[in-house]
């Protein structure tokens, strides 16, 4: 059976799309766009696909779906997806916390780290970039999807220090190692900005941990692996 392809960009399912490539228009629906097929076996909202290809979903013409591809070489289907904030009283137990992580690739891998060790909850500050935007979903190879995720404000800090056990993950450090800790309770693993590092208002609820390496720093997704390890292990 043919389907009705979409060739307008009046057509409302289109403006859809497009409005959800926007970190605006993502907040205000609600949804977010996971392109590639490594998507198609969760169950989606919508999904829309290449004309001339054939999947469920929504044929778009070659050139609206060109239009909201992110990929020079797209696999040809795109999913919708909803998602929604969390509360910071409803975060689990071990958590991480990103203070100003601005590059997508970056967060999505830190969420693929997590997903990969056991920690459930990703709390944002608010000048962390979008962690459903097209560039962080797939560098998460969809983790964000499995983790509950908190967006706070300076508002929250003291709820945050009261609820968890605060280590900031500071490359200036000269205190703890976090392979020498007990590590009980409810723990909030801080890193921070890729050029500026954790805020002094973090570093101020925090103890301090560092990790040994012969180099001044490391890119904050691999840190974020080894110390995610770390505490897997411990």
């Amino acid at each position: 059976m043919n389907k009705f392809i979409i060739t307008s960009r009046q057509n409302p399912k289109f403006k859809l799309l497009k409005r959800l490539t926007t970190k605006k228009g993502r907040s205000k629906e609600g949804l977010f766009l996971a392109e590639g097929k490594k998507f198609l076996q969760l169950p989606s909202v919508d999904r829309f696909y290449l004309e001339g290809l054939e999947f469920d979903g929504t044929p778009l013409s070659k050139e609206l779906f060109l239009e909201i591809s992110a990929l020079d070489n797209s696999e040809g289907v795109i999913s919708l997806f909803s998602f929604d904030y969390c509360n910071l009283d409803e975060m689990p137990d071990r958590v991480v916390i990103l203070d100003g992580v601005q590059n997508p690739n970056n967060l999505g891998s830190i969420a693929r780290n997590m997903k990969a060790f056991g920690f459930k909850g990703l709390i944002l500050t608010k000048k962390c970039c979008d962690p459903f935007g097209p560039k962080s979903v797939r560098a998460s190879m969809g983790a964000v999807m499995d983790l509950k995720i908190c967006r706070i404000g300076d508002e929250n800090l003291v709820e945050l220090s009261e609820k968890y056990r605060l280590f900031a993950a500071d490359s200036n450090s000269t205190s703890n190692n976090l392979e020498s800790l007990s590590i009980e309770g409810n723990i909030g693993l801080i890193f921070g900005n890729e050029s500026n590092g954790i805020s002094e208002k973090f570093l101020a609820i925090s103890d301090s941990i560092k990790i040994d390496t012969d180099i001044d720093s490391l890119n904050v997704a691999v840190a974020s692996g080894i110390l995610l390890y770390i505490l897997y292990n411990k």
